[in-house]
């Protein structure tokens, strides 16, 4: 007999992999109803094919901006952790695992992974702690995000009624970001008053009270990890420089497809890519970044071909880049990402990569 929380997990599992058909369908296919059923290609794939042959260099260079994420994630993490706990090793082994599990399993599977495998290689720190410390290095990249999504009307002509969607992302991402430097300074001051904050959010009816509760004592963790303003800046940078990545990746991939390259719409697909990769889907986004690109990048003017070679061919190098590092790590350090997940003691070698 299934337990009910397995087929609930199974469940959610098949509506996600249902979504990212579903959008797989609306990227590149027609769904025509007369005189019968039917799918038709939306491109022509030969097309597609001659797009992507034009720059293979710009590919190469997405695989690399990609693969420097991984270190430089791990070490904005490190300012969120609590002093020596951990090393730079230590933290990319995480990170390397984590984006591995990212893209080979559903429901975000990559911070649960993340953040068990550095308990398991840190004494002292604890799943919990390492858990809530992976949310709030989220919040720094999230950070990073929001500032160059609130420059956009700095860099680039939001007027336009195609783009009016992102003109008011621009506007929201602004006040957000105003948000979460409040809220950053109100923990880093609170002095114990989060307790008292989390005890009265507890006595809310229904789930939203633990959630946000739990929400509140993960920042606060984080925070206190932080300790000092010069420790919150360099965690916030490291996020910015992480994004800037991300969107240096993305700007390869519209030079490769021979799209229009600029830091605007770099920032553009990233931001949408970031905000439609909250609805469940399969592992590492399939058919959802592929349609939220098409849409992001059609929105700039980009002919349909060329958004959707650009949509194919960075999501296969980014999995690829993830998956394959993810892979190198979970080899040296002699483990499996089920023993991770299950609990079990850690592998008998402890990685120093890039120590």
């Amino acid at each position: 007999m299934i337990a009910p929380h397995a087929r609930r997990s199974q469940l959610g599992t098949f509506i996600a992999l249902g979504i990212s058909l579903a959008m797989l369908v609306l990227t590149f296919g027609k769904l025509h109803l007369h005189p019968s059923l039917s799918i038709s290609w939306r491109f022509d794939p030969h097309e597609l094919l001659a797009v992507l042959s034009g720059h293979p260099l710009a590919f190469a260079l997405v695989a690399f901006f990609e693969a420097l994420q991984l270190p430089l994630r791990a070490w904005l993490w490190k300012f969120v952790l609590p002093r020596g706990v951990s090393n730079q090793g230590q933290r990319y082994h995480a990170v390397a695992l984590g984006a591995l599990a990212q893209n080979i399993f559903p429901a975000r599977a990559g911070e649960l992974v993340r953040a068990l495998s550095l308990s398991r290689s840190c004494q002292g720190l604890g799943r919990t702690r390492s858990l809530t410390t992976v949310a709030t290095s989220k919040l720094a990249e999230l950070a990073g995000l929001l500032t160059f999504v609130a420059l956009l009307p700095l860099l680039i002509d939001l007027g336009s009624p195609a783009l009016s969607t992102f003109r008011d992302g621009a506007w929201f991402g602004a006040a957000l970001l105003f948000g979460l430097v409040g809220l950053a300074w109100a923990l880093t001051h609170a002095r114990g008053r989060t307790q008292r904050i989390e005890a009265a959010l507890r006595h809310l009816p229904g789930k939203l009270g633990r959630k946000l509760a739990t929400g509140i004592e993960e920042l606060a963790h984080g925070a206190a990890a932080c300790g000092s303003p010069k420790r919150v800046a360099l965690a916030y940078l490291a996020g910015l420089g992480t994004v800037a990545l991300a969107i240096a990746a993305f700007m390869a991939g519209l030079w490769g497809v021979g799209a229009p390259v600029s830091l605007a719409s770099g920032t553009i697909v990233l931001g949408a890519v970031s905000l439609g990769m909250s609805i469940p889907s399969s592992p590492s986004g399939v058919g959802v970044f592929h349609l939220v690109c098409l849409y992001a990048l059609t929105a700039l003017g980009v002919d349909g071909a060329r958004a959707a070679a650009f949509a194919l061919a960075v999501h296969l190098v980014g999995t690829g880049v993830n998956i394959g590092l993810g892979l190198f790590s979970l080899v040296r350090g002699h483990e499996s990402l089920g023993a991770l997940t299950r609990g079990e003691p850690a592998g008998r070698v402890e990685p120093q990569l890039l120590a």
